[in-house]
């Protein structure tokens, strides 16, 4: 996610070209990102700062127009309907749609697993690499 004041730069540069005192000079300027991503970088920041940084506190943001995809195309052409769900429940998590207990978040079974080593996380997230690898390698 770009800083605010990267944005209110630019609003600033629009209007100086295009000599006009409307927004970003009166130019449309198409955004796209997923605001469910990470926050803006402030090295050495507080959460706080980057807070403050997010395109929503912006003096901009209230001319934003958002537009939300309604098909995820790869759910739809994969026909995985596990993945599918999966995704449904990172964009329940995103938009904070599922039950808070003393500030922590319920995550449904099938999203959660434990692991005592490495080794078994690697196999778990990656099941069967070492067989991937060594024959896409040759």
């Amino acid at each position: 996610m770009a800083h605010k004041a990267t944005l209110e730069a630019l609003d600033r540069m629009l209007k100086d070209l295009y000599n006009s005192d409307k927004l970003m000079g009166g130019v449309c300027v198409l955004l796209a990102g997923d605001f469910c991503q990470i926050l803006t970088v402030i090295p050495k920041g507080t959460p706080a700062d980057e807070l403050k940084a997010r395109l929503k506190d912006s003096y901009i943001w209230h001319c934003v127009e958002v537009c939300k995809l309604t098909t995820n195309v790869r759910v739809h052409l994969g026909g995985d309907d596990a993945l599918g769900e999966f995704f449904a429940q990172l964009l329940n998590i995103g938009e904070g749609k599922l039950p808070v207990n003393n500030g922590l978040i319920s995550l449904p079974d099938n999203c959660e697993f434990i692991v005592d080593t490495e080794e078994n996380l690697l196999q778990k997230v990656y099941p069967n690499i070492h067989e991937t690898i060594y024959s896409t390698n040759g």
